[in-house]
């Protein structure tokens, strides 16, 4: 698989693990993972929210790597996320959302959420 994304991308493996270029980016994220993600395990996800500034984890259970991309409710907080993260072409990048999108219908691990400043 690894090579395959190599490949597909046109890129140093370096070069695609997002943990390593968080801290230059300023543009906000908000990263959705299922605890019980058996392709990518949950702790990539908690690392990237780890060094990216103003990063938001919301962990969620039951969906897999694949039905989290599906979920209604995970696809409503994603887009609501995207809206209130535009800006003007020219603008420079601003903090990430003060909260999190409503995923009310899933199990979230609160201990994974961060809450931005």
């Amino acid at each position: 698989m690894k090579l395959r994304l190599v490949a597909r991308q046109r890129a140093s493996w370096d070069k695609l693990r997002v943990a390593r270029s968080a801290p230059s980016n300023l543009s906000p994220v908000l990263i959705f993972h299922d605890t019980g993600d058996l392709t990518v395990a949950i702790r990539n996800g908690r690392a990237i929210a780890a060094v990216w500034p103003g990063a938001d984890l919301v962990a969620t259970r039951g969906l897999g790597h694949h039905k989290i991309l599906r979920d209604e409710e995970i696809v409503r907080g994603a887009v609501s996320f995207l809206v209130r993260s535009l800006r003007p072409v020219g603008q420079l990048p601003r903090a990430a959302p003060a909260s999190l999108p409503a995923v009310s219908g899933k199990a979230i691990a609160p201990a994974l959420q961060r809450s931005a400043s």
